[in-house]
């Protein structure tokens, strides 16, 4: 082989060799942004689904708030819970005698 050839030969490997670590340095550089663009996108989807779980949980707080003062609840809960040590069966049996004596 002639030495102009084997310089050619040289020459294209080199720039084979750059070229190619250039296309892997910008391949990587566009895999990091396209990564980081759809984490931003999971994180704002993240943060309002945090704030409709938060709204919901204080509206069922102020719901059981609210229901806690009404005065049917204030007097059936203690006997509801007492039946409740007992057995739901044996209360609701009581109420289908007592609907039926009525």
């Amino acid at each position: 082989m002639r030495i102009a050839s084997k310089f050619n030969l040289l020459t294209m490997i080199l720039i084979m060799l750059a070229l190619l670590s250039v296309a892997s340095a910008a391949l990587i550089r566009a895999e990091k942004s396209l990564k980081l663009a759809r984490l931003e996108e999971l994180q704002s989807i993240a943060e309002l689904k945090v704030g409709k779980i938060q709204a919901f949980i204080f509206e069922r707080t102020a719901d059981i708030k609210t229901v806690q003062g009404y005065f049917n609840v204030k007097t059936n809960l203690p006997i509801m819970s007492q039946y409740q040590k007992t057995g739901l069966i044996r209360f609701i049996c009581k109420l289908k005698r007592c609907w039926m004596i009525k």
